[in-house]
């Protein structure tokens, strides 16, 4: 378990240190997420439960590296916020 939380960690530090660094093609363990890469931006509107107030999110996923890593970012114009992650197997 320590091996692989090590190894996981040093793929993300990787990613971080070379976040500009686009892949041409995703690691055949992350085809799964091909439909979303394109370079599109997804969109969606959040609500409130109560209904009270809605706001804009937009959602985007970028392969990283040599196709390792999928970066993911996430930003609601309503309420000023910017989320960002990143996702590679295990």
């Amino acid at each position: 378990m320590i091996a692989k939380t090590s190894v996981s960690l040093a793929v993300l530090l990787l990613a971080v240190i070379h976040p500009g660094v686009g892949a041409s093609s995703l690691d055949p363990r992350m085809a799964a997420l091909e439909p979303l890469l394109l370079h599109k931006e997804w969109k969606g509107m959040m609500k409130a439960p109560d209904g009270s107030s809605e706001w804009e999110v937009v959602c985007r996923f970028d392969a990283v590296g040599s196709g390792l890593l999928v970066k993911c970012g996430r930003k609601s114009s309503g309420r000023d916020g910017f989320e960002e992650g990143y996702l590679f197997p295990i």
